[in-house]
């Protein structure tokens, strides 16, 4: 979010719909041996199929990721690249649209970087 209340309150009623749309899914998957067999403390990049769940959309995307096992028990993945959305492929014109309106903006760009840091445990 933005780190601005008023801005993050029009993010989530106006553009992410939250109320109609409360979760966004990424699924992913990889071996069980390629998890077993991943050496603790080292970075592994890799490239992955992932499906993003957005805003009542599904998409597929290739992530770039960056892998390290902290123990047997924990896993932590980030996005090696920022990811690209355009929020116009998930639905989210009009919500662009309006919030731009609200802002006294001429337009928001549909194009927009994410990043992510998950924290996986058994």
């Amino acid at each position: 979010m933005s780190g601005v209340e008023h801005r993050n309150q029009l993010l989530q009623d106006v553009l992410f719909e939250v109320a109609k749309y409360p979760r966004a899914t990424l699924t992913a998957e990889v071996s069980e041996q390629w998890l077993t067999e991943l050496p603790v403390a080292k970075v592994v990049l890799m490239s992955l199929p992932a499906k993003l769940q957005l805003h009542g959309i599904q998409q597929e995307l290739e992530l770039q990721l960056s892998v390290v096992k902290l123990s047997e028990q924990q896993i932590w993945v980030t996005n090696a690249k920022p990811l690209i959305l355009n929020l116009n492929t998930f639905g989210f014109t009009n919500g662009l649209h309006k919030l731009a309106q609200l802002s006294s903006l001429e337009s928001i760009s549909a194009m927009t970087p994410m990043s992510f840091s998950l924290l996986l445990e058994k």
